[in-house]
Order: structure tokens, then sequence, then C-alpha cells
């Protein structure tokens, strides 16, 4: 545990710990009153080879997790600006809001494990985020994308999952699954792409929004494919695969087009039975090296 007005803090351990509190310390003739969590007006940063909990608040302009352990932070009181990441499996809550974004040298999240964002209030996805497996967002606020460039999230071996409405002012792309397990995309409140492009790399999808049109690009496109080479996009009525449920919920302006199939993939498309796509989306072509009809 520590309190400082002054600057930034930064604390390493071979193994894992917690953050807690620290009872009355005396120090060469000097008195330190307990402390519980940690905060610094400034940056803050751990580096650990193990399992990193707390029990006190976090405190923070800027977090910084790093090393080949684990950080479980799961106050809903924590207080962190701007989260950065380069470690293990990485749980962060923070009901007031945060934004992933660039806290020293370290640039968004980059994970060996899961990744779990979870916030009441604003999750502002402002660099990338990498995970080794899934990425998941929950908590009852809403996401913002932001930055600049294009915003890459990617789950190699995971599914990626938001419970919460996304608004994207970039082109935003999702990738999961591409190292052959899981893949499952699921968009439970819609997104908002504000028309700029929007790609959904995965190997199932899963569009829960009540509204239809919830997953919106306006003028930009929408590309529906596979996250590997040499693989299958079913288009079914409904279930498992890229169902004509999951579609009605895609709307794209006259000057948009929703792409399913990505040409630069050597991906099937195989329509299962009848299927239809959304008046929604007045725009559509399949890309795929080849296509098949099962039955319909």
């Amino acid at each position: 545990a520590a309190t400082t007005s002054i600057g930034t803090i930064s604390y390493q351990d071979t193994n894992g710990f917690s953050v807690g509190t620290v009872g009355n310390q005396s120090v060469s003739n000097a008195n330190f009153a307990a402390t519980t969590g940690v905060t610094t007006p400034g940056n803050l940063t751990f580096t650990a080879g193990g399992a990193v909990t707390q029990t006190g608040n976090i405190a923070s302009t800027g977090l910084e997790l790093l090393g080949t352990g684990s950080y479980t932070f799961a106050n809903g009181t924590n207080a962190i600006s701007t989260l950065a990441v380069n470690a293990g499996a990485v749980s962060i809550r923070d009901d007031g809001g945060f934004n992933v974004g660039t806290v020293n040298s370290t640039v968004g999240i980059n994970s060996t494990g899961t990744v779990t964002l979870t916030s009441a209030g604003t999750l502002g996805i402002n660099d990338n985020v990498t995970a080794a497996s899934h990425i998941t967002q929950s908590g009852g606020g809403i996401v913002t994308v932001g930055g600049s460039g294009t915003r890459v999230l990617s789950a190699t071996n995971g599914n990626i999952s938001f419970a919460n409405p996304i608004a994207s002012s970039l082109p935003l792309t999702l990738n999961a699954g591409a190292g052959g397990t899981n893949g499952l995309i699921t968009i439970s409140n819609g997104i908002n792409a504000n028309n700029n492009a929007l790609i959904l790399n995965g190997t199932d999808w899963d569009f829960t929004a009540s509204a239809a049109g919830a997953i919106n690009a306006g003028t930009g496109t929408v590309t529906i494919s596979r996250s590997n080479n040499n693989a299958v996009i079913n288009l079914v009525t409904s279930g498992s695969g890229l169902g004509t449920d999951d579609l009605a919920r895609i709307t794209t302006a006259n000057t948009g087009t929703l792409f399913i199939g990505d040409a630069t993939k050597s991906n099937t498309v195989n329509v299962a039975g009848n299927f239809d796509i959304a008046a929604s989306t007045p725009n559509a072509e399949i890309r795929a090296a080849s296509l098949t009809q099962a039955s319909g």
C-alpha cells in the first residue's frame, strides 16, 4: 500500500502480491500511518511474475501492468484513467470508467491469457487489444472506440464478447479464433460504426441486440469473414453460423456494402437451406473461393 501526491510509483516482484493495507510503520525515527491501496496523481507501474490481486483500491492517472504474471483488480471503486498492459491474464474493473491507451512505453493491451474489462461507466478503447485467449467486456456502461488509425481487437485462440453498446469513431476490426480455437463474436447491444468500416473475422457470430439494424455501419462497409484461410462460412436460417437473424440486425446505407467472405482469404461460403439478406443492407456481396448450397 502507498499514497503519494507528487509523482509516479513503480513496484516489481518476481512472484505475485496483493494490493492491500499496510499498518503503522516507523522508519529512521519517522512514523507512517496505516495506508490502504495505492493512490498517486501520476502513473503506477506493476511488474510481477505471479498472480496479483487486490483488497485495497487503486487510483492513478496511468496503470501499467508488466511481467509474466496475471492481474485481477475487481474493485468497482478503483479510479484508473488509462490502462496499458504487457503481461499475462488481466481482469480490470473500474465503475467510474477508464481508457485502454498508452502508459509510459506500453501501448494498449498485449496479454498471454484472457482480457476482461468491466465498467459501469464509459470504457474507451483508444489503442489495440491482443489476447491469447478471450476478450470480454461487461459492466453496464458504454464502449467508445477512438484514437487514430484503425482499431484492432484480436483474441487469437478465444472468443470476443461485448455486453454493452459500442460507438466507434474509427474503422474497427474484431479478430477471434485465428489460432484455430474458439472464435465466437458476440455483440449483445449493437455497434454504431459512424460510417467507418467494420470487419468481423471469426468462426461464429451472435448478434443478439433486440433492435433491427443495431449493427450500423452507415456509409461504411461491413465485412464478415472467417479468421483463417480455407475455412467455411455457414449461412444458415438460424443457429450456429451466420444466420438470417444475425444479418437482420445489420444496417448499411445505400452507399455502404455488406461483404460476406473476404477476397484475401480462401474461404468457402456454404448456404444451408433458405437464406435471406435483410432489406436493411441494400448492397451485399458474397466473396469466397467457392460457393456451395446444401439444400433449399
